[in-house]
Protein backbone atom coordinates (compact mmCIF):
# COMPACT_ATOMS: atom_id res chain seq x y z
CA UNK A 1 0.00 0.00 0.00
CA UNK A 2 1.41 3.09 -0.97
CA UNK A 3 2.15 6.12 1.61
CA UNK A 4 -0.18 8.66 1.86
CA UNK A 5 0.55 12.20 0.50
CA UNK A 6 2.66 14.26 3.03
CA UNK A 7 4.54 11.05 3.84
CA UNK A 8 7.02 11.00 5.45
CA UNK A 9 6.61 13.73 7.85
CA UNK A 10 9.15 16.82 7.25
CA UNK A 11 10.66 16.68 10.83
CA UNK A 12 14.13 18.53 12.20
CA UNK A 13 15.83 18.71 14.89
CA UNK A 14 17.99 21.79 16.58
CA UNK A 15 19.42 22.12 20.39
CA UNK A 16 20.56 25.80 20.95
CA UNK A 17 20.46 28.33 23.55
CA UNK A 18 16.95 30.59 24.36
CA UNK A 19 17.63 33.23 26.52
CA UNK A 20 20.96 31.56 27.80
CA UNK A 21 19.47 27.72 28.28
CA UNK A 22 20.35 24.80 26.43
CA UNK A 23 17.03 24.39 24.54
CA UNK A 24 15.77 21.07 22.32
CA UNK A 25 13.58 22.14 19.05
CA UNK A 26 11.68 19.61 16.78
CA UNK A 27 9.68 20.37 14.08
CA UNK A 28 7.43 18.13 12.23
CA UNK A 29 5.23 19.57 9.11
CA UNK A 30 2.21 17.65 8.77
CA UNK A 31 -0.72 18.19 5.88
CA UNK A 32 -2.63 20.16 8.23
CA UNK A 33 -0.47 21.31 11.40
CA UNK A 34 2.92 22.10 12.39
CA UNK A 35 4.20 20.88 15.75
CA UNK A 36 6.56 22.58 17.77
CA UNK A 37 8.64 21.26 20.54
CA UNK A 38 10.74 23.29 22.37
CA UNK A 39 11.53 22.10 26.01
CA UNK A 40 14.67 23.12 28.33
CA UNK A 41 13.58 20.42 30.94
CA UNK A 42 13.00 17.55 28.64
CA UNK A 43 9.66 16.84 28.90
CA UNK A 44 6.96 18.77 26.80
CA UNK A 45 5.57 20.90 29.06
CA UNK A 46 2.34 22.60 27.86
CA UNK A 47 0.75 22.32 24.84
CA UNK A 48 -1.04 24.43 23.02
CA UNK A 49 -2.87 25.22 19.94
CA UNK A 50 -3.48 28.37 17.48
CA UNK A 51 -5.25 28.17 14.60
CA UNK A 52 -6.08 31.47 12.46
CA UNK A 53 -9.92 32.58 12.29
CA UNK A 54 -11.62 35.12 10.18
CA UNK A 55 -13.62 37.28 11.87
CA UNK A 56 -16.66 39.73 10.53
CA UNK A 57 -15.34 42.14 7.94
CA UNK A 58 -12.60 39.77 6.35
CA UNK A 59 -10.06 40.53 9.08
CA UNK A 60 -8.03 37.51 10.76
CA UNK A 61 -7.55 36.82 14.56
CA UNK A 62 -5.81 33.69 16.55
CA UNK A 63 -7.45 31.96 18.76
CA UNK A 64 -4.91 30.18 21.36
CA UNK A 65 -5.97 27.09 23.21
CA UNK A 66 -4.32 25.42 26.40
CA UNK A 67 -4.91 21.79 25.41
CA UNK A 68 -2.32 20.35 28.49
CA UNK A 69 -0.86 22.06 31.34
CA UNK A 70 -0.16 25.42 32.90
CA UNK A 71 -2.99 27.85 31.70
CA UNK A 72 -2.04 30.30 34.45
CA UNK A 73 1.10 31.70 32.40
CA UNK A 74 0.37 34.68 29.98
CA UNK A 75 3.77 34.01 28.15
CA UNK A 76 2.60 30.89 27.16
CA UNK A 77 -0.23 32.34 25.29
CA UNK A 78 2.03 35.17 23.66
CA UNK A 79 4.54 32.85 22.71
CA UNK A 80 1.77 30.30 20.85
CA UNK A 81 -0.07 33.72 19.03
CA UNK A 82 3.21 35.05 17.82
CA UNK A 83 4.62 32.32 16.40
CA UNK A 84 1.41 31.73 14.77
CA UNK A 85 1.29 35.07 13.51
CA UNK A 86 5.25 34.88 12.04
CA UNK A 87 4.64 31.67 10.94
CA UNK A 88 1.22 33.40 8.66
CA UNK A 89 3.74 36.43 7.41
CA UNK A 90 6.00 33.60 6.15
CA UNK A 91 2.89 32.17 4.41
CA UNK A 92 2.47 28.80 6.91
CA UNK A 93 -1.07 28.76 7.09
CA UNK A 94 -1.20 25.42 9.30
CA UNK A 95 -2.92 24.98 12.64
CA UNK A 96 0.08 25.26 14.94
CA UNK A 97 0.49 22.60 17.85
CA UNK A 98 3.53 24.31 20.19
CA UNK A 99 4.53 21.68 23.56
CA UNK A 100 6.54 24.27 25.79
CA UNK A 101 9.04 23.52 28.30
CA UNK A 102 11.02 26.52 29.08
CA UNK A 103 12.61 27.04 32.86
CA UNK A 104 11.26 29.43 35.12
CA UNK A 105 14.72 31.53 34.74
CA UNK A 106 14.68 31.52 31.18
CA UNK A 107 11.14 32.67 30.72
CA UNK A 108 10.76 36.02 28.81
CA UNK A 109 9.74 38.03 26.49
CA UNK A 110 13.27 37.42 24.96
CA UNK A 111 13.29 34.31 25.02
CA UNK A 112 10.00 34.26 23.02
CA UNK A 113 11.63 36.10 20.48
CA UNK A 114 14.58 34.14 20.33
CA UNK A 115 12.52 30.93 19.92
CA UNK A 116 10.41 32.32 17.10
CA UNK A 117 13.61 33.07 15.03
CA UNK A 118 14.50 30.06 15.88
CA UNK A 119 11.40 27.99 14.54
CA UNK A 120 11.34 30.79 11.36
CA UNK A 121 14.71 29.53 10.93
CA UNK A 122 14.58 26.04 9.89
CA UNK A 123 11.26 25.35 8.00
CA UNK A 124 8.99 22.39 7.61
CA UNK A 125 6.22 23.92 6.37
Amino acid sequence: MPAPAGFPVQTREVTAPIAGCETQLLLSGYADRLLVVATQVGTLGAVLQAQKETVLGGGSTYRVETLMGRRDDPLLQLAARQLAERLAAEGCEKALVLCLGLRQDCSSLEAVRQLIDMVLAHPVW
